[in-house]
């Protein structure tokens, strides 16, 4: 049987197996603990997906956002009215609103343009805990928000695997195209799409 190459990179998060042999069952285990450990260390990262709160899709006009009621963008835990996010050429214009302490890099700002993650520069806002950052997803301009202080990325309970069973290994041949193809996905966001590129078919 084979399957598209994309559907196999589920596999690809445990590349650090690749490295042992059939013949190594210890170094394969090793590896598997070490992406396990690695999964843990990136979901507890500062950036990570358990501090991530919130996450707003900017249409063509300017938006409010802060802890207020009335703004387009709600932020959790926010102090009233933060400003206005405005999209722009490569990312998102933001205006400060009076009286609101928000930093870009550290720095307390009024006005900053903020460049979306498509850019060589990626610069994060932040209020308090609250941090966020502009991100372009096929077209779409919108803003991931984190809390630093997330009680829940304290709280996640130990995560649940299998034994490393090394006859659970699978052995398969690539078959490149002839040019590599850019795959359709489905994600978990309505509307939007992910298109990797495949190299080929894995046949086993």
């Amino acid at each position: 049987m084979h399957r598209p190459l994309v559907l196999a990179l589920s596999c690809a998060v445990l590349a650090g197996c690749a490295q042992s042999t059939d013949s190594d069952p210890a170094g394969y285990a090793a590896a598997v603990d070490e992406w396990r450990a690695g999964r843990l260390e990136r979901l507890h990262a500062p950036y990570g997906y358990l501090n991530l709160v919130g996450l707003y899709w900017l249409q063509n006009e300017a938006a409010t956002f802060g802890g207020d009621a009335a703004s387009d963008f709600r932020f959790p835990g926010a102090a009233g009215r933060l400003g206005a996010l405005e999209p722009a050429e490569g990312g998102v214009l933001m205006t400060v609103a009076d009286g609101a302490e928000v930093e870009v890099d550290g720095v307390p700002v009024t006005e900053a343009f903020l460049p979306d993650d498509l850019s060589d520069t990626t610069v994060t806002a932040s209020h308090g805990a609250l941090a966020w950052r502009v991100v372009n997803r096929q077209g779409r301009t919108g803003i991931r928000l984190w809390d630093l202080d997330n009680p829940r990325a304290a709280s996640l309970p130990p995560i649940p695997y299998f034994d490393v069973d090394p006859d659970w290994r699978i052995t398969a041949r690539l078959k490149r195209f002839d040019e590599p193809r850019v795959m359709d996905v489905g994600t978990v966001i309505e509307g939007l799409g992910w298109n990797p590129e495949s190299p080929g078919i894995v046949e086993f």
